[in-house]
């Protein structure tokens, strides 16, 4: 993959709030020997090693990161380039502000409550997890697909919803009541809930899982899900099941049985007696209609 040879921009919303991101540069190869500069950024600048390691230098000290680490660098916060050792690395820059008018509270708020937080660089050790997001997008930038941009929207979204709820966890601020958020503010994890769901319904989604990644208790996640979504988590989980497989039913010549196991059912029989209670037809019936309406 070549770097590219333009900054490349995007404004990102996450209810009330509004992060406008810069990559100045994607994947960076080594490069011992590059000019230092001496700088510092008036957003947050976060870096991501995907392997071998790398050294910020401060006026403070050096800043030394590993492969799979990360690392956010405030805002006016003076430091040099990012120098790698057998590895490669990169980064974004992104300042936030507030959308909409007249709301106080919201997600603004409380983001802003956390970044407040990061006063000096604060090494994250979810790098990992960051880089994976990085990949998608970058891939989505390349491939120039129909709703490449909306997929690298909503790819960004869950990274920053990553980066937001990883700071707060570090710095104490993982819980309800710390955090503030009201009974029906919850569209800061929800764009994560609806990621997690895409792509694992076809597997074993679980509740557990699922409170793990949003630094929630498994109740409390149910709570958050249903007050996101109107439904339970298993409701969900059904109707993209039975969505995917209406899709797969009437658009392709796939097998009764291998659209079952696509769907995440572990036999046909199963996935027969749930499409027909809920759909009120078989899949052979409701594969036959498809195809008369299209004739």
């Amino acid at each position: 993959m070549n770097p590219a040879k333009k900054n490349y921009h995007m404004d990102i919303e996450l209810g009330n709030a509004k992060f406008l991101v810069t990559i100045p540069k994607l994947f960076t190869p080594i490069n011992e020997d590059s000019e230092q500069v001496v700088h510092s950024h008036v957003g947050f600048e976060l870096h991501v090693v995907s392997d071998g390691d790398a050294v910020l230098e401060t006026g403070q000290g050096s800043i030394r990161l590993k492969k799979g680490e990360a690392l956010i660098v405030p805002p006016g916060f003076i430091h040099e380039n990012i120098s790698l050792r057998n590895g490669m690395e990169t980064c974004f820059t992104f300042t936030l502000e507030k959308s909409g008018t007249g709301e106080k509270e919201g997600e603004y708020s409380h983001i802003k409550s956390v970044l407040s937080l990061v006063t000096e660089p604060r090494i994250i050790a979810a790098g990992n997890k960051y880089y994976e997001y990085l990949e998608r997008i970058f891939f989505e930038y390349y491939s120039k697909r129909y709703f490449s941009r909306e997929r690298i929207l909503s790819f960004f979204r869950l990274l920053i919803t990553d980066i937001i709820l990883d700071l707060a966890s570090y710095y104490g601020l993982a819980t309800e009541k710390e955090w503030g958020i009201q009974a029906n503010s919850y569209m800061l994890v929800s764009a994560v809930m609806e990621e997690y769901v895409i792509t694992r319904f076809k597997s074993s989604p679980s509740l557990k899982e699922l409170s793990s990644i949003v630094h929630l208790g498994v109740r409390q996640t149910s709570r958050v899900f249903s007050q996101c979504f109107g439904i339970s988590f298993s409701e969900y989980i059904k109707r993209r099941r039975l969505d995917s497989a209406k899709y797969l039913l009437a658009y392709t010549d796939k097998s009764f049985g291998t659209i079952a196991v696509e769907c995440g059912y572990h036999s046909y029989n199963g996935f027969y007696k749930i499409f027909k209670k809920s759909i009120g037809m078989s899949p052979e019936e409701y594969r036959k209609k498809s195809g008369d309406k299209e004739a």
